[in-house]
């Protein structure tokens, strides 16, 4: 149930943040830019970071349980600190394969189209554009709370509750950083050509 909620949670973050960095990537970009090349290096970097994050999230879901029985010292799958890492590192898993997969299928519907065709395409699909990001996103903070209850199951308390404080910046600095690049505007870009 409670994982229901959380994966349900994710996914409406996930849909409200795709379009907004979508748009985001595209609406300051300065005059005579593709936006044909712009959004192909864009995808170009965003499914190279998803595979190489799909690497690591495999290997998360292949380590052994961050809980042990107490009697064999054997990881214990059925602890519900087990339990969550497990749940957590598969929608972790999930996200990313979704942008990995969104990135190869975007460059393959845009890679013949010209600058006018693609202005099209980027704009009746906008919020495919920024869905690699926004589940890396997600991703990133399921792993990063896997991690952290892996340090908790592994190393107790007190390890657990120190770890706490690198994912709190580490996130913290990500929605900050995300913000300020968000407010940005193109002193150079005039309002008329914005508005278009």
């Amino acid at each position: 149930g409670p994982f229901a909620v959380v994966t349900g949670i994710e996914i409406w973050a996930a849909s409200w943040l795709a379009p907004v960095i979508g748009l985001n990537m595209i609406k300051e970009r300065s005059n005579g830019v593709s936006l044909k090349e712009t959004m192909r290096s864009n995808l170009t970097t965003q499914g190279l970071i998803s595979a190489l994050f799909l690497t690591i999230v495999y290997a998360m879901l292949q380590a052994d349980a961050p809980m042990e029985d107490p009697t064999t010292a054997e990881p214990n799958e059925f602890a519900v600190l087990s339990q969550w890492y497990m749940m957590l590192v598969t929608l972790s898993l999930t996200m990313v394969m979704i942008g990995t997969i969104a990135t190869v299928l975007l460059l393959l519907y845009i890679e013949p189209l010209d600058d006018a065709a693609s202005l099209t395409f980027i704009t009746d699909n906008m919020m495919y554009f920024g869905e690699p990001v926004a589940m890396s996103a997600c991703a990133f903070l399921n792993s990063m709370i896997a991690t952290m209850l892996w340090v908790f199951g592994r190393y107790g308390m007190g390890a657990g509750i120190i770890s706490l404080l690198p994912v709190w910046y580490a996130s913290c600095r990500v929605v900050v950083i995300f913000r300020y690049l968000s407010a940005w505007k193109n002193k150079h870009l005039p309002a008329e050509e914005r508005a278009a």
